[in-house]
């Protein structure tokens, strides 16, 4: 398929699926007491988890294959049991999942 026909096709269906009308997904219960949009904006929040993540010993091991395995931990004493999160981020900084 030549190129201009392969581009003229993909910007229809640009145009087009921006067209759609998409339904809004449905509001879940925040059954993980995750934090919403809303509460971000609120700049104490902003501040507390700030803090906590400054709080976070950081470390570092070499991986399988040499590959530097970065970590952060957060001691939470109010927790019932340890737990362990594991972020898959490969090429973006841990400060991005904060």
């Amino acid at each position: 398929m030549n190129v201009r026909l392969l581009n003229l096709l993909l910007l229809c269906l640009l145009i087009f699926s921006c067209k759609a009308d998409f339904n809004p997904l449905p509001e879940e219960e925040n059954i993980f007491n995750l934090s919403t949009e809303e509460e971000l904006q609120d700049r104490a929040v902003a501040d507390r988890i700030d803090k906590f993540y400054d709080e976070g010993l950081d470390g570092a091991f070499i991986g399988k294959e040499k590959i530097p395995i970065y970590y952060k931990i957060f001691e939470q004493a109010e927790m019932g049991s340890p737990a362990i999160l594991i972020s898959a981020g490969r090429t973006e900084a841990a400060v991005k999942y904060k």
